[in-house]
């Protein structure tokens, strides 16, 4: 029988071994840095964005994976899909480069080269790239101050 102690710790390790954005955007900044690339908040917001949608649309995570790391939905912003999660946590650094130390997740090191791809185009190109989704086309004119509370599904990134 377990413990109290045991039950909490296990509870915790769960809590940490969980896919979310958040381990995908500590994942990504832990590759850029490893790989010597300067990431600022928008263009994190970009590659998280391009790297579900091709993980998604290549297999490369299965869709049980995917559902679970998409607990922070993008929204429709002005510049593209944002998550007002990872938004709200990086947005000290404005356009800053992003520093710290971030956690590399070996269950999502199958994206790692996707992400260097991404984290190699400019971040005029990724925005404008961004654009070219169906969804956001359609809900841009819900943007008010450059954002809008409008949610992307797995389906529509």
């Amino acid at each position: 029988m377990l413990n109290l102690f045991q039950i909490e710790s296990i509870q915790w390790v769960y809590l940490i071994m969980k896919m979310s954005m958040n381990l995908l955007a500590d994942h990504i900044l832990s590759v850029a840095q490893k790989n010597q690339k300067s990431i600022n908040n928008l263009k994190l917001q970009k590659v998280m964005y391009f790297v579900l949608k091709e993980s998604r649309d290549k297999d490369i995570l299965s869709y049980k994976t995917l559902r679970e790391i998409y607990d922070d939905p993008f929204l429709v912003w002005a510049y593209g899909p944002s998550t007002k999660g990872q938004y709200d946590r990086f947005k000290i650094f404005r356009s800053a480069p992003i520093i710290g130390k971030f956690e590399y997740t070996d269950e999502l090191s199958v994206l790692d080269n996707l992400i260097v791809e991404y984290l190699d185009y400019k971040l005029n190109d990724l925005i404008k790239k961004s654009f070219d989704n169906d969804f956001w086309k359609n809900n841009k004119k819900y943007i008010s101050d450059f954002r809008s509370d409008i949610s992307y599904d797995l389906t529509n990134i």
